[in-house]
């Protein structure tokens, strides 16, 4: 069955946010007495998850504190140093071209996700960007999957996903039933990636065009 829209993560699939996640945890965790972590640590923080990556630095209890700081600082600095991926917009407009609808769907705060979209890909014809809003369960969970199909009226069959984490994005699209394509250019080690076995797996953001082609 042909495609007829493609779902984005957003970290480590539509943009590479890691600087600007890594100095807003960096943030906080200095505002209350820790050590910020090094810069090349900020990936593990963004594949564990911030909440995760705060509990181990600090401890359950002091995660709330942390996660205030970080998110209103996070939000007023997201877009600094965070960039598109090569040959990004070009896949974006190619896929539109085809006639696919776009939409995305990140377990980022989906305040500081619209803003972050808005400023970096402006123009783009997403037709949501759905994330935390204190109401919609995060991704593993399968329950947004049902939003998406019946937001568009399509099947799971006429849905990709594109995403990079093993252990969030990939579980949630298999889950789902849709077409699950690994962006192996985000933050997770390529062994991690092959392990949760995705339908295929796109190394660079142009190769995409080529994968949701052959679908058409």
């Amino acid at each position: 069955m042909p495609l007829r829209a493609v779902v984005f993560d957003l970290d480590g699939t539509l943009l590479d946010t890691v600087q600007d996640v890594g100095a807003a945890a960096g943030y906080a965790m200095e505002c209350l007495g820790f050590e910020k972590p090094d810069e090349q640590d900020y990936p593990t923080l963004i594949n564990f998850g911030i909440i995760r990556g705060f509990t181990r630095l600090a401890g359950e209890e002091r995660v709330k504190e942390l996660m205030d700081i970080y998110v209103s600082y996070y939000h007023e600095h997201c877009t600094e140093k965070t960039r598109l991926y090569p040959d990004e917009m070009e896949t974006l407009s190619y896929l539109c071209e085809l006639g696919l609808k776009l939409g995305v769907l990140t377990n980022k705060t989906e305040m500081t996700a619209r803003k972050s979209i808005d400023a970096l890909l402006p123009g783009v014809p997403f037709d949501f960007i759905w994330g935390r809003d204190g109401i919609r369960r995060l991704k593993p969970d399968p329950s947004s999957a049902e939003d998406i199909c019946a937001f568009w009226g399509f099947t799971p069959q006429e849905i990709a996903f594109v995403g990079d984490s093993p252990e969030t994005d990939i579980p949630f699209s298999k889950n789902a039933g849709f077409y699950t394509v690994a962006s192996c250019w985000g933050y997770y080690p390529i062994n991690e990636i092959c392990q949760s076995q995705p339908d295929c797996m796109a190394f660079r953001f142009k190769q995409l065009a080529d994968i949701i082609s052959k679908t058409q």
